[in-house]
């Protein structure tokens, strides 16, 4: 039993000498305490102040009744023009099924030629992902309601119902030509 206790004293003095050698410093641990204290010894500069709040200021689109700039210019004639009233019998069908040219942008559209048959043209429409389409007269296409009011040999004229932002709605003709 004594012999017992005396192994479990020293086994305990072994342990408490490996935990305090740990614990001592070496020099392995000499640069980061020289570090810390050339970081600590540096003099605290003063913050910048946030600069000063500048509010929003809204912007309200008034160019929804020009002509896309990006877009050909369209002649039409004087008696075509709309009043200044708001014009209640202009709006969409938006009951009827939507065509496949409805899907794309005007400006994606592309016309690369047409096709006579029977006294009617046929205007061959190339859409943004590859495809040629026929269309004439009556079809739709773009996503502004636009409707084919007459196909051409080398172009087609095309009326769009667009949203004249006052709750109303304008017809806008637009051009589809072949590039040349």
């Amino acid at each position: 039993m004594y012999l017992v206790s005396k192994v479990r004293s020293i086994g305990s003095s072994f342990l408490a000498l490996l935990v305090l050698a740990g614990c001592s410093a070496d020099d392995s641990t000499l640069d980061l305490s020289e570090f810390m204290e050339k970081v600590n010894n540096k003099p605290r500069t003063a913050i910048a102040p946030l600069p000063p709040f500048q509010s929003y200021e809204s912007f309200s689109y008034k160019a929804a009744r020009l002509r896309d700039p990006f877009s050909q210019a369209i002649e039409f004639d004087e008696s075509s023009k709309r009043s200044t009233q708001i014009d209640l019998s202009i709006s969409p069908d938006l009951n009827r099924s939507k065509e496949y040219l409805e899907r794309f942008n005007l400006a994606a559209l592309r016309m690369v030629g047409s096709i006579e048959k029977n006294s009617n043209v046929w205007a061959l429409i190339n859409d943004s992902e590859g495809g040629i389409y026929t269309i004439t007269d009556g079809n739709y296409l773009g996503r502004n309601h636009g409707k084919v009011t007459k196909t051409h040999d080398g172009y087609v004229d095309i009326v769009e119902i667009v949203p004249d932002g006052q709750g109303g709605w304008l017809e806008r003709p637009q051009r589809l030509a072949v590039d040349e």
